[in-house]
């Protein structure tokens, strides 16, 4: 049985004493884990769970904590609720490594499945050009021995990492055909949901006031374009060409649906008057003049399904996705070796920072 080092101050006692579970909902596991931070060589080594022949460490615990401790600490009212939210995240965090690793022994006990070597070092390389490395190889390296990691380490965990994610994303995908009587079925018990308000999908040209440009001489290009519109051309190819905001420019002017609380109130005034298929404007502002083309009108009321069905699909598919990664992981559980560990008796915790 794995012997537990007396840790200071830092790790808090279990639950529960040494035991074997299996299916069901995962149980509390730990009370709080006070944030990283202080160096302690031989709490890192203390053995948390063992997970068939895999075994949890402190380490591994703190380092999936780390980077969600700030937000609590931020969050938090006071003591009492920093500990509860800290249990909370620790709890989640054992069970979330506990099925990590029930999920890459299950990949791996064959021995045939494998992932690509090329796939690791994809992540590696893109680890390294990430804004955390700037392409910094040598700060990389420095920064897993600061870890206590040799290469090996870590692409061991990266690749434990793409089995989990891998798997976990074949079970969601099993579970994703959502038949059209099912979506009509929540559409109609839940049409409260698919209210809308009244919504205008838009085009905008817009005309940038130059320096000492008077209105006179921003409403002649104006006019210009507006002549052009009458002549038959297409309001979307004259914004493609002539309105001033480049992001606007590559996509024809097009600001999407919105609605009238969105807007400023000089172009909510026509956006919500003119009909489909009008141009409102000029509107002129101290720094640019504009035109608006109404493209499209909604009402306000409960939107028809034709234009929520696809909401609908991926909200049913997400949520029998998750359903069946549940299930999966419950029978892994099922015919899993789980222990989770008790240290020797724990010294208070320490005040939130």
């Amino acid at each position: 049985m794995p012997r537990f080092s007396r840790v200071p101050a830092l790790l808090l006692a279990v639950v529960f004493s040494a035991r074997v579970f299996a299916a069901g909902s995962p149980p509390p596991l730990l009370t709080p884990t006070p944030p990283a931070g202080i160096p302690m060589p031989e709490a890192e080594a203390a053995i948390i769970a063992k997970v068939e022949n895999r075994i949890i460490t402190y380490a591994d615990l703190k380092s999936a904590m780390a980077s969600r401790v700030p937000a609590i600490s931020s969050i938090a009212t006071n003591q009492q609720d920093y500990d509860r939210r800290l249990e909370e995240l620790q709890n989640v965090m054992l069970n979330e490594l506990i099925n990590r690793a029930l999920v890459v022994f299950d990949f791996q006990k064959d021995g045939k499945r494998k992932i690509p070597a090329s796939y690791i070092d994809d992540v590696r390389e893109r680890t390294i050009q990430s804004p955390e490395y700037n392409g910094d190889r040598l700060k990389f390296l420095a920064d897993l021995k600061s870890k206590g990691w040799s290469m090996r380490d870590y692409r061991k965990n990266i690749e434990e990492d793409l089995i989990y994610d891998i798997m976990r994303h074949q079970q969601r995908r099993s579970e994703t055909v959502i038949s059209p009587a099912k979506v009509e079925a929540y559409y109609d018990a839940n049409k409260d949901k698919f209210q809308q308000e009244d919504a205008a999908r838009l085009r905008l040209i817009t005309f940038t006031r130059a320096d000492g440009m008077d209105d006179a001489g921003l409403l002649a290009r104006v006019q210009t374009v507006l002549a052009r519109l009458k002549a038959g051309e297409k309001f979307e190819s004259l914004a493609r060409e002539l309105t001033d905001v480049a992001a606007h420019r590559s996509k024809g002017g097009d600001l999407g649906w919105n609605k009238k609380a969105d807007l400023k109130p000089e172009f909510a005034a026509p956006a919500f008057t003119l009909d489909k298929g009008e141009v409102g404007g000029p509107i002129v502002t101290p720094e640019a003049a504009y035109l608006l083309l109404i493209e499209d009108r909604k009402a306000a009321g409960i939107q028809p399904l034709a234009d929520v069905s696809g909401e609908i699909q991926r909200k049913l598919a997400d949520e029998l996705g998750r359903e069946a990664e549940a299930r999966w992981i419950a029978r892994l559980r099922a015919n899993a070796y789980i222990r989770i560990y008790q240290p020797s008796a724990p010294e208070p915790a320490p005040a939130r920072p």
